[in-house]
């Protein structure tokens, strides 16, 4: 179940690049496009994340917090 807000992305603006952002945790994988970032975490347990700007989640999750094997979906 996915769970969003009402912002819209339009994938066909130029402005929107890809680019991978380092995490510092080899189960954190973390990329953004254009304002937009998005973070995997492939561990077993939550870790802490600073979940400003959620607008997807694939699982519920708390503030500060990704949830163990979920991604999260941000605007920056």
């Amino acid at each position: 179940m996915l769970f969003r807000s009402n912002k819209k992305f339009d994938a066909t603006d130029s402005r929107n690049k890809f680019s991978w952002i380092k995490s510092g945790n080899s189960e954190l994988v973390r990329f953004s496009r254009g304002k937009w970032e998005c973070a995997m975490n492939f561990s077993g347990a939550a870790l802490k994340f600073d979940t400003a700007g959620v607008v997807l989640s694939s699982e519920p999750y708390s503030e500060g917090e990704i949830p163990a094997n979920s991604a999260l979906w941000m605007i920056r």
